[in-house]
């Protein structure tokens, strides 16, 4: 049997056999692992605890914690129990047990032996069909930057001019407490290092649970601590809050870092700076005012001085504080930290507290960057950058289309523990003051849904003087506490510092009980001198297409800033923002090569293109002859010369065409290059030509050909 003869008899099942392995099986594994990836990426420079992770199962997944006989732990979960015994799992802990909410349900942490490489583990686990995620256990850091403690005047709140800024670069605290001074019906969690809660300037406003106030009377009394659960949420004699840090690591001498306990004393000072700068007592003859004078602070004590100094959070105890926060009545809750890591645990965590009416407030950080920072940096989280007394951004200051509003957080004068008071910087004290706000505005009116409260915020800022974006503007309390009502202006976030080169929808929301309208403007740069029209409407908008821009060609680097104005019916207007980049896309290739060819030769064809703003590209190529594009081909540099061969196995002419893409998928116009081939009657086969273009089926058709001539 020749070779041409024994091609047509066993082709079809070469194929049949090879589409099946190299196709089938491909995506089966695809569709199980792209829903478990988990990037390390980000591994260099994060820090996480060692000898333990998370992990969060999936809902219908059955867990049944206990201890095997060899001292192990098990889950029930077979393929589960087979890594926790490969592993040496020493202990599992439900973290939220008292919870069956869709964000907190079956997520446990696991203790593993001290020198356990920890990321292995986590993608050991990763892969298995029960989980829904794992991660390390990770260590935040407080967003602040201790200065010189002998600044005693608060220019935040009232801007004279007394340290040498700008008169009135302020939040106009007077003018908005002439409206309205805070409720003490308003909680305000400070999530946090803790709070000094006998601090003189603090005390009258702390947190008193009533429901393990025993005799009533709104102090904390001895005889409170009765060693009971009295009000069933899960947590003893919890009457000032919580204190959730029980670190295994060093802890700074005089810290209390190893149990969790009802005393949420901060050891730090970070937290209890923070709580006054919110809502420390005012009108009563002692140190500072407060941004709210009556909101309650609930410490929720999650952060530890090390030895180093820093204050550090982990991220089981931040989740846990966030939730007993959300469950125990805060209204707000200010978190002045973060990292540079998308975390879903945390990510549950702010998803619960936002579902159960929370506003979450959280500093942008202290990098100099516009990375975001967690959990400032999630949707549902208002974002806060500082400004200096000059209404100019802090130059430690985090910035990017993520941020919502600017607050002063340089020199902020403050409470601390151990009854004293200093000076310090960050975007964590620019957080409480945001937080403060929030407290006065739904003193006020407290039936005020989150992103009401948001939009007023972000519509009634003053300006600031920045390159970079640091939102919409610095706050202005007296302009933020004068509306009762408020129509939405919500630009969508994935606008929020994306590239794009060609039409872009704006989607968004533009709505609320008394609009009238909304309009959407394009200016050059982050803070435009003037605005161009794109559209406007008289329909409302949720969550859908506000409008199609075709944007110009860019200027000014390509950076652009859309506004959403909206309108109602009492002359209110309220503003989102998204900052872009406008990518140009890269030139049509050029395409060079033999185009008067012999049919089964193999040619190289080189092609090229450049990028106007210096982006590597990838290439999309298309032979003309039947062959089918496989995959974008790259990345190559700018102006690279980039070579292909192909052999044409037909006669005819042909086109062959090219596309170049760059990494933030601008994609260029055809290139394009007409070759000839004259007829070759020895190549003219569909087998050859079907090999020619998937030439890596050839050996494994080979082989199985050798098989058949030897082996049978």
């Amino acid at each position: 049997m020749n070779l041409y003869k024994l091609l047509k008899k066993v082709f079809p099942v070469c194929i049949i056999v090879l589409f099946i392995t190299t196709n089938c099986i491909p995506s089966i594994s695809g569709d199980i692992s792209s829903s478990r990836d988990f990037t390390f990426d980000y591994v260099e420079n994060i820090e996480f605890a060692s000898g333990e992770f998370i992990v969060k199962f999936k809902t219908e997944s059955v867990v049944d914690i206990y201890e095997s006989v060899n001292g192990l732990y098990i889950t029930g979960i077979p393929s589960i129990d087979v890594l926790n015994e490969e592993h040496h799992v020493t202990f599992i802990e439900r973290l939220f047990d008292y919870h069956e909410s869709r964000f907190l349900y079956n997520i446990y942490k696991f203790s593993v032996p001290e020198d356990s490489d920890i990321l292995s583990f986590v993608q050991d686990y990763s892969s298995d069909l029960n989980v829904v995620y794992v991660t390390p256990n990770h260590i935040s850091y407080i967003c602040v930057t201790p200065n010189d403690p002998d600044f005693y005047l608060q220019y935040a709140l009232h801007n004279t001019g007394q340290t040498g800024g700008t008169i009135d670069a302020d939040i106009d605290a007077p003018e908005a407490w002439d409206i309205e001074t805070g409720d003490e019906s308003i909680v305000i969690a400070i999530h946090d290092t803790g709070v000094d809660w006998d601090h003189p300037d603090l005390e009258d406003n702390i947190w008193i649970n009533s429901g393990e106030d025993l005799n009533g009377n709104g102090i904390v009394d001895p005889s409170d601590f009765n060693d009971i659960d009295d009000d069933g949420n899960g947590f003893i004699d919890d009457i000032r809050g919580w204190d959730f840090v029980d670190t295994t690591y060093p802890v700074y001498p005089g810290e209390d870092g190893t149990i969790r306990d009802n005393n949420p004393m901060d050891f730090h000072g970070h937290g209890t700076h923070c709580s006054g700068i919110a809502s420390a007592a005012t009108d009563n003859n002692i140190g500072i005012a407060g941004v709210c004078w009556d909101c309650i602070i609930m410490s929720i004590r999650v952060g530890y001085k090390a030895p180093s100094g820093n204050g550090l959070m982990w991220e089981d105890d931040c989740a846990a504080g966030l939730v007993y926060a959300a469950d125990n009545g805060a209204d707000v809750i200010s978190m002045s930290w973060g990292d540079f890591l998308v975390d879903p645990l945390i990510q549950d965590a702010i998803n619960y507290a936002y579902s159960q009416g929370v506003i979450l407030v959280a500093a942008a950080g202290n990098y100099d960057t516009d990375a975001k920072l967690y959990p400032a940096g999630y949707d549902k989280v208002i974002a806060v950058a500082a400004t200096d007394h000059n209404d100019s951004r802090a130059g430690f200051s985090n910035y990017g289309s993520w941020v919502d509003v600017a607050a002063p957080g340089v020199d902020i004068y403050s409470t601390l523990f151990n009854d004293t008071y200093e000076s310090w910087s960050g975007t964590s004290m620019s957080t409480p003051t945001v937080a403060g706000l929030v407290g006065l505005i739904l003193s006020k009116n407290p039936g005020f849904s989150q992103e009401e409260v948001r939009t007023i915020i972000r519509s009634t800022t003053d300006e600031v003087t920045s390159k970079q974006y640091i939102g919409t503007g610095r706050i202005n309390a007296y302009l933020a506490i004068q509306r009762d009502s408020t129509p939405l202006a919500i630009l969508d976030s994935e606008l929020d510092d994306a590239f794009y080169y060609d039409e872009i929808y704006i989607n968004g929301t533009a709505n609320g009980a008394t609009f009238v309208n909304y309009s959407v403007y394009y200016g050059v740069g982050v803070y435009p001198d003037g605005w161009t029209l794109i559209d406007m409407s008289s329909t409302p908008v949720t969550d859908g297409i506000l409008t199609v821009w075709d944007p110009p060609s860019p200027e000014y680097g390509g950076t652009y800033t859309i506004r959403l104005i909206v309108y109602d019916t009492a002359g209110q207007i309220s503003e989102d923002r998204a900052v872009m980049i406008l990518n140009q896309a890269p030139s049509a290739p050029d395409i060079n090569g033999q185009v008067n060819g012999i049919v089964g030769v193999e040619y190289t064809y080189s092609f090229e293109a450049t990028d106007p703003d210096g982006d590597d590209l990838y290439y999309w190529i298309l032979w003309g002859d039947g062959c089918p594009a496989v995959e974008w081909i790259g990345p190559y540099a700018s102006g690279e010369v980039v070579t292909q061969n192909h052999t044409f196995t037909t006669e005819g002419t042909f086109i062959i065409s090219s596309q170049a893409k760059d990494v933030y998928d601008a994609v260029s116009q055809w290139g394009e290059l007409q070759v000839m081939m004259p007829r070759n009657k020895a190549i003219n086969k569909p087998i050859f030509q079907f090999l020619q273009c998937h030439p890596n089926l050839f050996p494994l058709l080979q082989k199985l050909i050798q098989q058949l001539r030897f082996g049978l």
